[in-house]
């Protein structure tokens, strides 16, 4: 039988990595939205070099995605790790 104070650590390290998960989703999400940004970008500016228009939304688009970026790494500074408790022991829960 597991005692009342494991189970509420168990219970607390659970949320915490559900926690952690929702993070996590939200950067991949965050880092495939930038990448596919800066792709298309690469890829049209390749063919349309000489376009003025796609140039400036070239521009326009990689400082949109360097401010998502910070905006993204500012989170994680300020505390996305930060709920997460102690690590439990292996073999003990």
């Amino acid at each position: 039988m597991i005692s009342p104070t494991r189970r509420d650590r168990r219970a607390r390290w659970m949320e915490a990595l559900e926690a952690l998960h929702r993070v996590t989703s939200l950067i991949v999400r965050d880092l495939e939205r930038s990448i596919a940004a800066l792709s298309a970008v690469g890829a049209n500016a390749l063919r349309s070099v000489e376009d003025r228009d796609v140039r400036r939304d070239a521009l326009h688009t990689v400082a949109r995605t360097v401010i998502r970026m910070q905006s993204m790494l500012g989170r994680l500074r300020d505390g996305a790790g930060a709920t997460l408790p102690p690590r439990a022991p292996l073999g003990r829960t």
